[in-house]
């Protein structure tokens, strides 16, 4: 992780903090999305639809801390510098950790470890704020991605590991020229 994903935006105003969230939970979705995508070119019809419904579940969360913020706030929401997002954006999901062969386990793991970078990223902002409101928001943030991560963390208790060889791929794909 590179040292501008380690370090929170500045966020000193509830605007600031609604309008990360916002694009934390949008950018987050579109990662999904861009992995259901590579998992229907892989013919993986299983983690495309995870991959889909978890896009969908974080672009619906992004709607709603939309619908909540105040009308004079959405129009800035995408004019933010928001240099942090991407691959590296809090919330989002490691994209190398992805594989053409992976399980809804790998997924569901994938999912996990990126709500709990949502979870880190609020609570660094709630503990480094000044401001009581901003403090309040970024700990409910926190939470709604705890109760997120442990929901999937009870998915992946109802599920077997992959066998251990999992990612054996007798014809493996070929970079073509």
């Amino acid at each position: 992780m590179s040292d501008i994903c380690a370090y929170p935006p500045r966020i000193e105003t509830l605007r600031d903090l609604m309008t990360a969230a916002c694009l934390v939970e949008e950018n987050a979705g579109e990662c999904f999305m861009s992995l259901a995508r590579q998992m229907g070119a892989h013919n993986n019809p299983r983690m495309e639809e995870l991959f889909t419904a978890l896009a969908e579940e974080r672009l619906e969360r992004a709607k709603a801390i939309f619908g909540d913020m105040e009308p004079e706030w959405r129009a800035g929401v995408h004019a933010r510098e928001a240099r942090w997002l991407g691959e590296c954006c809090p919330g989002a999901p490691d994209m190398q950790e992805a594989h053409y062969l992976m399980h809804p386990w790998h997924g569901l793991s994938i999912a996990r470890e990126a709500l709990s970078g949502a979870a880190a990223f609020f609570a660094a902002i709630g503990d480094a704020s000044p401001d009581e409101q901003v403090r309040r928001h970024a700990m409910r943030f926190q939470r709604e991605a705890q109760e997120r991560m442990r929901a999937l963390e009870r998915q992946l208790d109802t599920m077997p590991p992959p066998p251990e060889n999992w990612d054996h791929d007798d014809d493996p794909p070929v970079m073509q020229e």
